[in-house]
């Protein structure tokens, strides 16, 4: 499990944006981000993301969502005034960017 991770974010990382990464670029990306999701709904963990659906974020969500595991959003009232919030979470909590709690 933690082998795949590692490949995860070494085929991300030197892109330098996380999970938003475009997966049109590099298919290796979104191969990673599915197989990722395979495993976390394997050992039954749910994904915390920033509720995108677009790019890698999307990709790993769809994918951890098509297996049957659970899914929680995090996105900014912009982002979703933007449109780029996955219409398909559950569990989705919205926030302001720059709140503090």
């Amino acid at each position: 499990f933690g082998e795949a991770i590692a490949c995860f974010f070494k085929c991300i990382a030197p892109r330098r944006s996380g999970l938003c990464a475009n997966n049109g670029l590099r298919p290796v990306f979104a191969s990673a981000a599915r197989k990722l999701a395979a495993l976390l709904v394997e050992h039954q963990l749910e994904l915390v993301y920033g509720a995108g659906n677009v790019g890698l974020m999307g990709e790993i969500a769809d994918a951890v969502l098509a297996a049957g595991g659970k899914v929680i959003g995090v996105i900014p009232q912009l982002l979703v005034d933007k449109e780029v919030a996955h219409l398909g979470l559950r569990n989705c909590h919205l926030g302001a960017i720059g709140a503090s709690s």
